[in-house]
């Protein structure tokens, strides 16, 4: 599936979340993408599925711009809000 649910988890863990989304940020700027990010607001605690769903999220989306378009950048926005978490990425 695109979200890849628990793709590389370790046994017992929810996975990655949107705490990890610097480490993932890092290893596309080591593949060559040139990665701009904006967060806005405070995080607030997400449900784990929700956590892994976001961090998913990103990590394909900037995988794809890596892999297919003509312009190695992207620009991810996380805007933390009182009802949950937004998430941008365009490129």
């Amino acid at each position: 599936s695109t979200l890849g649910m628990v793709r590389g988890a370790p046994a017992g863990s929810a996975g990655p979340g949107i705490g990890d989304l610097e480490a993932l940020y890092r290893r596309m700027r080591a593949a060559g993408l040139r990665v701009r990010v904006d967060v806005h607001g405070t995080p607030l605690p997400l449900p784990p599925a929700a956590e892994l769903a976001a961090y998913r999220v990103v990590q394909e989306a900037m995988t794809n711009v890596l892999k297919h378009a003509d312009r190695k950048e992207a620009t991810v926005v996380v805007d933390h809000r009182a009802d949950g978490t937004r998430l941008e990425i365009a490129n």
